[in-house]
Formats: C-alpha cells, sequence, structure tokens
C-alpha cells in the first residue's frame, strides 16, 4: 500500500490523514467512522461488539508504529523518536476527525487540522 511504500514516514502518514478525511467525508454516506463512533456509549449486552471495535483500533495503532519504525530502519527518522507518543497522537488525530466529521466539519475543516497535525511532526 501506499502508506508502507511512501517515501517517508512523513509522506506517508500526511497521505493517510488525507485519504482518511476523504472517507470520513463522502456524499450520500454517513459521516465518520463506524470504528470510532459506533458502540462508544453502549451496554454491556454489545461487549463483543465493543471489543471487535476496540480490536480493530488497536491494530489501527499498530499499524501507524511500524510505519514510524520502517522510517526509523529507513533513516528519515531518528532513532531516539519517541514513536510510542507519536503514534499515540497521530491515532488521537484519526479518531477526532471522526468524531469532527460526524459532527458536520466538512472537508476543508478536516484539511486543516491535518495540515496542522503534520505541522507538530517536528515537535518530535
Amino acid at each position: 500500500t501506499i502508506f508502507l511504500e511512501a517515501k517517508t514516514a512523513k509522506i506517508a502518514f500526511e497521505l493517510y490523514l488525507y485519504d482518511n478525511v476523504k472517507r470520513l467525508v463522502q456524499p450520500n454516506k454517513p459521516a465518520g467512522c463506524m470504528l470510532v463512533v459506533a458502540a462508544m456509549n453502549c451496554s454491556d449486552a454489545t461487549q463483543e461488539v465493543q471489543q471487535n471495535l476496540l480490536d480493530k483500533r488497536i491494530k489501527t495503532k499498530e499499524k501507524l508504529l511500524k510505519r514510524l519504525e520502517q522510517g526509523v530502519e529507513q533513516g528519515d527518522l531518528p532513532i531516539s523518536a519517541p514513536l510510542q507518543e507519536m503514534t499515540d497522537f497521530y491515532a488521537t488525530v484519526i479518531q477526532g476527525l471522526t468524531i469532527q466529521a460526524r459532527d458536520g466539519a466538512n472537508t476543508e475543516q478536516l484539511h486543516k487540522v491535518v495540515e496542522h497535525a503534520m505541522k507538530a511532526w517536528t515537535l518530535f
């Protein structure tokens, strides 16, 4: 996939975030992502569904971490980069984009969030 094949980890993350925005705001489809907004405030009767969705969110974080590790291996991220912190930050951005889309944010607004999130890359 482009996420793993992008020249640098930063480019991969930026493309991934913009791709998420594209999927979150589609004409004639509910806004947001089911993995984030579904079953967040459900009863114990839906425990299995909640666990399944949690597992999928964990896999997304694992995918992010793996790409950052690849960036270290390829030399575009320093060995000292706080990979888990970066993973947590960008996973939170992705989840936030979902909630904002669900609450009515448009593509332009979400692109601004991505733009600012990518500026944060240099803080790590």
